[in-house]
């Protein structure tokens, strides 16, 4: 004879209206407040990620997803940029002259799989290796912002 398990689950028949006071809702951490970030990615699910969570730290976010919006967007008041090589594959010196020309004080900021397709020079920039933690890209932005405070 096979031995088996009796189980007795049982629910209240009368459910409160209020189990108590609402949970105060976390604070904002704004631990970005201050930084303007533009992003260089083609993926839309990256973008929406980024610009939720660098938002939600009090960050301004711009995105880009190609390069002609990359030009049209990058100004001198961008303290950071996030770069994906695939939207500037075709010309990728070419767009890292561009950003620098134009957000001269901006950190660069690679989000790629692989930094072995980055320009002679850039190899010691700071990069991010995807798929990669959305707290690697915080705590990179939070230690520039502090560095140019």
């Amino acid at each position: 004879e096979a031995a088996g398990a009796t189980f007795r689950v049982s629910w209240p028949l009368d459910i409160p209206t209020s189990v108590g006071e609402p949970r105060a809702s976390r604070p904002k951490l704004q631990i970005l407040a201050g930084t303007r970030v533009l992003i260089v990615e083609d993926d839309t699910d990256v973008t929406t990620l980024l610009e939720s969570a660098l938002e939600a730290r009090g960050a301004e976010v711009t995105i880009a997803h190609t390069a002609a919006e990359l030009a049209s967007r990058i100004d001198a008041g961008h303290t950071a940029v996030l770069v994906d090589l695939s939207p500037i594959a075709a010309d990728v010196s070419g767009a890292l002259d561009l950003v620098q020309r134009q957000a001269k004080d901006a950190a660069i900021v690679f989000i790629t799989g692989s930094a072995e397709a980055l320009p002679e020079g850039m190899e010691n920039m700071a990069w991010v290796r995807k798929p990669f933690e959305v707290g690697e890209l915080v705590a990179i932005l939070s230690r520039l912002s502090s560095a140019k405070a």
